[in-house]
């Protein structure tokens, strides 16, 4: 079974099909079995991963998900979580970086981990292989929770979601992508700064070609409001959420 060449563009360019029953699998080419990105079967169709470059609405993406009664996972807070609470992480990281990477109460230090690591990136490889464990098993008992009280869908916010891998695990990657000057004017906006200050930041991000590129879908977000793009993104994960309710009462999950 091979993964058909289209791709999923919300909103649809003027004049382009757009029936979310237009692909065998669903309207995620990868949904499911996730063709094309190594199935796993502990995989639930309903978990999106989202990604975005600064400024193109993913907090607004989110809040939209909350509304349809989607579980939201903060991949951040979670490791932090995992920091505090986790005595079989901490001893996995203290026998690898040393006691001082503890504080005077035995918790980790963010800032001392951080000043072991982040000069070797040996270190912070390991640092990532030791965390990204834990930090997928928490995810992963989250979704299962979630599926089991009938929550519409899990959506996870992630730093760095691709280059970490954490997109690998979920049912297709949502890539939400906005012009490049909007987005200057949202992040000049929110964040007070310069607009040399907001270019810089963006050139510094990967290019809009790289998240359609690794990206099962992509969200437009050229709204002139935050409110008119929560509208939008509504009706595109409402319509996501019932295809994949189609497609599990059809029993084509996994095929």
């Amino acid at each position: 079974m091979t993964a058909p060449a289209e791709r999923c563009v919300f909103p649809p360019a003027e004049g382009a099909l757009h029936r979310f029953d237009r692909f065998p699998h669903g309207v995620y080419i990868k949904i499911g079995v996730c063709v094309g990105r190594g199935a796993a079967a502990r995989r639930w169709a309903g978990r999106f991963c989202l990604t975005c470059p600064t400024g193109a609405g993913k907090t607004t993406a989110l809040q939209a998900l909350a509304e349809l009664d989607a579980h939201i996972i903060d991949a951040d807070a979670v490791y932090h979580a995992l920091l505090e609470s986790s005595a079989t992480l901490r001893a996995e990281l203290t026998a690898r970086f040393g006691p001082s990477i503890l504080d005077g109460e035995g918790r980790v230090n963010r800032k001392a981990l951080g000043g072991v690591v982040f000069g070797d990136p040996a270190a912070l490889a390991e640092l990532n292989a030791i965390t990204h464990r834990f930090i997928l098993a928490e995810i992963d008992r989250q979704a299962a929770g979630a599926e089991e009280q009938g929550r519409s869908a899990v959506a996870i916010d992630a730093i760095a979601l691709i280059e970490s891998g954490l997109g690998e695990t979920c049912g297709a990657i949502v890539g939400i992508l906005a012009p490049r000057e909007l987005r200057i004017r949202r992040i000049m906006a929110r964040d007070n700064i310069t607009e040399q200050y907001a270019r810089l930041r963006i050139s510094a991000q990967q290019p809009d070609e790289y998240y359609r590129g690794k990206c099962d879908c992509e969200l437009n977000n050229a709204a002139d409001t935050a409110a008119a793009f929560e509208m939008e993104a509504r009706e595109f994960f409402q319509r996501l959420i019932d295809t994949i309710k189609e497609e599990k009462a059809h029993g084509k999950q996994g095929i």
